[in-house]
């Protein structure tokens, strides 16, 4: 099961939805699709047999520029750092 799946592992999951499915899934749903797939893998290892069910809520034409960036290697993983909510954006 993955562990982190915001990285950048999700564009190949996407790469290879599209390649099986004809689909080409928006980069924000590939992470989603990710863990799917590594669901899969894991009950297939085990032997479990289960539904596993996912959202896959856009298209990804979108994103075809960030998945020329993976496929070139110049995609890089981020994390965003501290992070201050704004005042007007805070519970009253």
């Amino acid at each position: 099961m993955a562990d982190d799946v915001l990285t950048c592992a999700s564009p190949p999951a996407a790469r290879l939805f599209a390649e099986t499915e004809g689909v080409v899934t928006a980069l924000e749903s590939a992470h989603g699709l990710r863990y799917a797939i590594d669901e899969a893998i894991r009950y297939r290892e085990t032997g479990e047999k289960k539904a596993i069910a996912f959202n896959n809520c856009g298209h990804g034409l979108l994103d075809l520029s960030a998945y020329e960036e993976f496929n070139a290697g110049r995609l890089q993983d981020w994390e965003p750092g501290e992070f201050t909510v704004p005042e007007y954006a805070k519970g009253r």
